[in-house]
């Protein structure tokens, strides 16, 4: 099993049962797939970004589950610029939640608090991909907030 595969599998056990904040009976497992399908959008891919993807599958597991620390590094993956990349998607991705769940005001705060991960979009051969949601979501921000 390869380290995304691994890290795959340890997210869905970490936060097997556990349900989303604030979302009902939305389990959190399904959180870190629209992450890791955003970053394959960017251009980032199992063979070429193993670590990003696998920090991408895994980045609440020791924030939010009872999963030991050591289970983080058996995964063998050395952290670098990698946790931006993610945690930009992240912030893509959760207030897409927010604007699908009808709380466009809420949208707009926390992609608002993410204004300083934006300003530290890696210079990579993804900046521009990156950069290109950021404005996308922007956009539908403005619209579900009658802003446009």
């Amino acid at each position: 099993m390869n380290t995304v595969d691994r890290a795959a599998r340890l997210a869905m056990v970490a936060h097997n049962g556990t349900n989303r904040d604030g979302e009902g009976n939305i389990l959190y497992v399904v959180h870190p797939f629209p992450v890791v399908a955003m970053l394959k959008d960017w251009g980032f891919s199992e063979k070429t970004n193993p670590v990003t993807l696998s920090v991408a599958w895994c980045h609440y597991v020791l924030e939010d589950t009872d999963a030991p620390e050591e289970a983080i590094r058996d995964l063998d993956v050395a952290l670098g610029p990698e946790i931006l990349v993610v945690k930009i998607a992240d912030r893509l991705c959760n207030t897409l939640d927010f604007l699908a769940d009808g709380r466009p005001q809420k949208a707009l705060e926390y992609f608002g608090y993410g204004e300083p991960l934006f300003a530290r979009i890696p210079a990579c051969a993804h900046a521009r991909a990156i950069e290109k949601s950021r404005k996308q979501v922007l956009l539908r921000l403005a619209v579900a907030n009658g802003t446009v």
